[in-house]
């Protein structure tokens, strides 16, 4: 997911003749946000290519991820796809500062991966819009809940931030998920470097 950011601040950049937006994702951002109040529970709605819509589910439990959203979409018409993605709780954290964004589920930075899953050895790489003009700062939060500061490897430009970070896992393979928070800000934001490495309980406090 984009990062928590101020409304106030940091306006969204819109094309001058942007077309409107889908009423079936306006209609399902409402309900996520009167529906969902669990503090570890992100739904995220995505429109990909060719018009689809995707509700994509974040959470600690897979218990009742099937009938969230079937709720979410009941009702919506056009085939909407859905996928969970299962957290650790040590994650909760970041997910529930996540959702104190007030625009939630619509971030006002754009956060876009060139492949959602990385081996190790491989390299993560994406790019971050709409924070030109402010500080920019990416945050990994691990499988074990531990915060740890990207900024090193981002590359601005007038327009986009990409980054192409080097992946490697010291101990045996397994399937891990990992989760990126983007922030834009006025000022370097301090408190991350002298908290990187912390666990996201006291980190995001």
């Amino acid at each position: 997911p984009g990062g928590p950011t101020d409304p106030g601040t940091l306006p969204v950049q819109a094309a001058t003749e942007a077309p409107p937006p889908d009423p079936r994702l306006l209609q399902l951002v409402d309900r996520i946000r009167a529906q969902l109040t669990d503090p570890c529970l992100l739904a995220l709605p995505i429109m990909r290519g060719e018009g689809q819509l995707t509700v994509s589910l974040l959470s600690d439990s897979d218990r009742n991820a099937s009938a969230l959203t079937d709720e979410l979409v009941a009702g919506i018409e056009g085939d909407i796809g859905r996928e969970t993605l299962l957290l650790d709780p040590r994650q909760c954290p970041a997910v529930a500062f996540a959702r104190r964004d007030t625009r939630y589920p619509v971030f006002g930075l754009g956060l876009q991966l060139d492949a959602q899953s990385v081996a190790s050895g491989d390299s993560l790489r994406g790019q971050i819009s709409n924070g030109t003009g402010y500080v920019q700062t990416l945050l990994l939060v691990d499988e074990n809940g531990a915060v740890h500061d990207l900024r090193r490897f981002l590359l601005t430009s007038s327009r986009v931030t990409r980054f192409d970070i080097p992946v490697a896992r010291m101990r045996q393979p397994r399937d891990t998920r990992q989760l990126l928070i983007a922030l834009a800000t006025p000022q370097r934001l301090n408190t991350v470097t002298a908290r990187a490495g912390d666990a996201a309980g006291p980190f995001f406090d």
